[in-house]
């Protein structure tokens, strides 16, 4: 039976990941040893170049449907393994995106029980290609969780703040033996059937692949790998390729490079996805009602000043005119000035004698002219400067003359 999926026990809650983007990049290498690659992986490149319609249909679905990595190992003799890890890759590949199934983890197995049975008829159809078979390991990213699904020894590796965790675990005789405690880990890297597998697709009619599914994070970076990879290079060395911090590509031909440093003994097949955080993506939102508010005022303020600009002559006129004492309207005359603002006699008349007026002190002069009502026009009135006046000479009434006789009394001033 197909095991139930597992989760990370690192992983953190859908609504704490932040939006990510995908760096992706994969390759295959021939190895030193060998006389032909029996490895292949998911190149949608390729898969453009050999049938531009599939790849089309392939593009649109995966927006939906999740962007998905293969890595397959093949086996069987160099035509038999080539023939089938292709075989697998593209039918994994076709099958998943054609599956109506609602869970992407469902899809990837329905697609790798698909692979098998077109691997197995396949042999049986072509008897010299008896023993043909692959491994494979497959992940698919949607809605912020990872599903790997796989057969055999291809493994698939997460690196998260700086350790490395296996996410599959090999159906192979070394491994089984591991678990029942039989052998050590250090006689498993020498022992003879290091390299026997328990399950691959092709070997029978029916296959049981496992499957995962974990939690993504910013910053996760996942290892697909057949085992020329993992055969010879440790798993911290591996650690060390991918925190190196030099992308996805670097990553990949570094380890192919070990792999062939430690002699290639087999093809070696490498995709590693990176995940980084959109930038600005996790930025909380900012209140900007502080700012509204205060472009609000900035406008207000501004519209002030024109309104000042265009008519503040006006506007200081009838403030000023406001402020004035209300003077009593002399006799008609034409001598009349208006805004002069007198004093208080201070000296109280006696019984006898009529006080003598001290003469007013002019002290500020607002206009020549009546004060009218101003009549409302779109023109800017002009602004009106107070003038300063030295003390005029009192024409009339004589000092010695009265005025307070109970009649209009007129002042005569020289300027």
């Amino acid at each position: 039976m197909t095991k139930k999926p597992k989760r990370n026990p690192r992983s953190k809650p859908a609504a704490a990941r932040s939006p990510i983007k995908i760096q992706p990049y994969g390759e295959s290498n021939i190895g030193q040893q060998r006389q032909a690659n029996e490895d292949s992986y998911l190149d949608l490149k390729e898969v453009a170049k050999q049938d531009p319609n599939l790849y089309a249909q392939i593009a649109e679905r995966a927006t939906q449907m999740g962007p998905l990595w293969i890595v397959a190992d093949g086996m069987g003799g160099h035509v038999g393994g080539q023939q089938a890890s292709r075989m697998v890759v593209r039918e994994i590949m076709f099958h998943y995106y054609h599956d109506p199934a609602p869970d992407p983890g469902q899809r990837l197995v329905n697609a790798i029980h698909r692979a098998n049975a077109a691997v197995y008829g396949y042999a049986q159809e072509h008897p010299e290609l008896q023993g043909m078979g692959s491994t494979v390991v497959t992940a698919v990213l949607q809605n912020g969780s990872l599903h790997v699904a796989w057969v055999g020894d291809s493994r698939a590796y997460l690196l998260r703040q700086g350790h490395l965790t296996p996410l599959t675990e090999d159906h192979s005789w070394v491994q089984q033996a591991l678990k029942q405690g039989t052998i050590t880990r250090e006689e498993a890297a020498a022992h003879p059937n290091r390299s026997v597998i328990l399950r691959s697709i092709g070997a029978k009619p029916q296959v049981e692949p496992d499957l995962n599914h974990f939690q993504t994070q910013p910053g996760d970076i996942y290892l697909l790998c057949s085992d020329g990879l993992t055969g010879v290079v440790s798993d911290e060395e591996i650690k060390h390729a991918l925190q190196s911090g030099a992308g996805p590509q670097a990553a990949v031909n570094r380890l192919i490079a070990q792999a062939n440093e430690r002699g290639g003994p087999d093809n070696i097949t490498a995709a590693v996805i990176g995940l980084s955080a959109f930038k600005g993506a996790a930025r909380p939102k900012s209140n900007r009602l502080p700012l509204v508010i205060a472009a609000l005022l900035i406008a207000l303020l501004a519209v002030v000043v024109i309104v000042m600009a265009l008519g503040g002559g006006e506007k200081a006129r009838e403030t000023i005119t406001k402020n004035l004492p209300q003077i009593q309207p002399a006799a008609q005359t034409s001598d009349t000035v208006i805004g002069v603002q007198t004093e208080t006699p201070t000296t109280e008349p006696s019984p006898t004698q009529a006080p003598t007026p001290i003469p007013p002190t002019p002290t500020l002069i607002i206009a020549t002219s009546p004060i009218t009502t101003p009549t409302p026009t779109a023109a800017a009135s002009p602004t009106i400067t107070p003038t300063l006046l030295v003390s005029p000479t009192l024409l009339s009434p004589k000092q010695d003359e009265s005025i307070f006789t109970g009649r209009p009394t007129t002042f005569r001033w020289r300027w």
